[in-house]
């Protein structure tokens, strides 16, 4: 912090002397008392020669699920959320998708490790009832009984579908970006998977499936499918 002061330093702190908490701390003291209050009459503001503010190009980093989707759905709440930055009510359907998420990060951490040897469906459950337990205690929200065993039902059900054979998973909760001339593009890849020479994206989705000969499904399912593009893009750039 000292070296990266261009034209003024101005240190600040509740002054306490004398018994336990003592601010400024013993090893910023002898700095600390050597330098002039910002009010004494010695200090001049007016006389410092500032530097003028340099013009920076930060490129703004954008995903498809926290910006071009939530933009795409209302503009308005795009404003709010992410140029105002209100914070989001918790509610218990992220609960439930970020539960099933986590866990089934768990199992492929662990393959990843090549400690397949460890998984069961017992190990398995222990690993969502501890998720559970740390997203609760932290967003305050819970799940009906019914709706937590349907979360875990998920999890079970892609152990025992996958346990045969592991060996295509490559990397699991992959971030990923890609540099553009006024932007950064960012995401992140649920699972790299793939036999052989092959490149597969996998992006989990907790919901009801969606059916793909119904009308009323097919603008849910094409914003699936440009989000897997916008990894695909940039996996295959990167």
């Amino acid at each position: 912090a000292y070296s990266r002061a261009q034209n003024l330093l101005v240190l600040t702190t509740s002054e306490v002397w004398e018994g336990r908490g003592q601010r400024p701390s013993k090893h910023f003291r002898d700095y600390y008392t050597e330098l002039p209050y910002w009010n004494d009459p010695i200090v001049d503001l007016s006389q410092i020669e500032l530097e003028r503010v340099k013009e920076v190009n930060l490129k703004r980093e954008y995903s498809f699920t926290s910006h071009i989707t939530v933009f795409e759905n209302c503009a308005e709440q795009y404003r709010f959320s992410r140029e105002i930055e209100f914070g989001p009510i918790r509610c218990s359907p992220i609960l439930f998708g970020t539960l099933v998420h986590q866990t089934i990060e768990d199992i492929h951490k662990t393959i990843l490790r090549g400690e397949e040897h460890k998984l069961s469906e017992d190990q398995v459950a222990a690993w969502f009832d501890t998720n559970y337990a740390y997203l609760t205690r932290k967003e305050k929200v819970y799940l009906a009984p019914f709706v937590k065993d349907k979360a875990l039902e998920h999890v079970i059900r892609y152990y025992w579908d996958n346990k045969q054979d592991w060996s295509h998973i490559r990397e699991a909760e992959v971030d990923v970006s890609l540099v553009k001339d006024d932007y950064i593009l960012a995401g992140k890849i649920d699972l790299i998977a793939g036999a052989e020479d092959t490149v597969e994206l996998v992006d989990f989705k907790s919901e009801n499936k969606l059916d793909v000969n119904d009308p009323n499904d097919r603008d849910k399912l094409n914003q699936y499918r440009r989000q897997l593009e916008v990894y695909a893009h940039i996996v295959e750039e990167r």
